[in-house]
């Protein structure tokens, strides 16, 4: 079995991190690869 990624963002309140992750999601799901948007809400950190 391949092994897969766990990737993350990390920034700011409102930089941009989940609209980045989800257009990396539709990338890769475009590209035919399984992708997976997870959400982990916390206020700290």
């Amino acid at each position: 079995m391949p092994r897969g990624a766990f990737i993350l963002f990390e920034g700011l309140d409102r930089c941009g991190k989940t609209t980045q992750a989800r257009l990396l999601v539709e990338r890769l799901q475009a590209a035919g690869r399984p992708a997976v948007f997870m959400r982990f809400p916390g206020l700290s950190a």
